[in-house]
């Protein structure tokens, strides 16, 4: 039985899997008209599958398909931006606005986080809408500039490979 157990183990990690990063192959692998394989996608995102780590970061972040969970998604999502996907750093920019929010008021750290993270994202090409750039306008108001530019700056020589 163990046995079974075993190789019915390793045959879902191996169908799972896959380093490609092919939007497509995560889809066609972990998601079907009916549901949402989370272990699939979770097993993808964990071998290195950065659009499964993209994807998943999204869910933790609005609580789909998982329990909301800022902290995972700022993981998964970081993780996602640092190997390549530039669209990452809009949705990472929302949620350390999120994790800003405190009882107390704005936790000026976060805040800081959410505004070079939108700058990020336009300085690397992400498209924002209207509610992006008023986003981007209110956190830098409420931070150092210079700071958010000198940040920003360094994040996007790291992801071009400038730096």
């Amino acid at each position: 039985m163990k046995l079974l157990t075993l190789l019915l183990s390793i045959l879902i990690i191996t169908s799972c899997s896959n380093k490609s990063n092919d939007k497509e192959e995560v889809i066609n692998k972990c998601v079907n008209k009916d549901r949402v394989n989370i272990p699939c996608i979770q097993q993808l995102a964990d071998s290195g599958n950065i659009q499964a780590q993209a994807q998943i970061g999204i869910w933790y972040s609005q609580g789909k398909y998982v329990g909301k969970d800022l902290a995972k998604a700022e993981n998964y999502l970081t993780t996602a931006f640092l190997g390549g996907d530039a669209k990452s750093s809009l949705v990472l920019a929302y949620v350390y606005g999120q994790m800003a929010k405190e009882p107390s008021g704005l936790n000026p750290d976060y805040l800081l986080l959410s505004a070079v993270m939108f700058r990020v994202a336009k300085g690397l090409g992400v498209k924002l809408d209207a509610k992006d750039e008023f986003m981007l306008t209110m956190t830098t108001a409420k931070t150092d500039e210079n700071e958010v530019t000198r940040l920003s700056n360094k994040y996007i020589r790291r992801f071009t490979g400038m730096e």
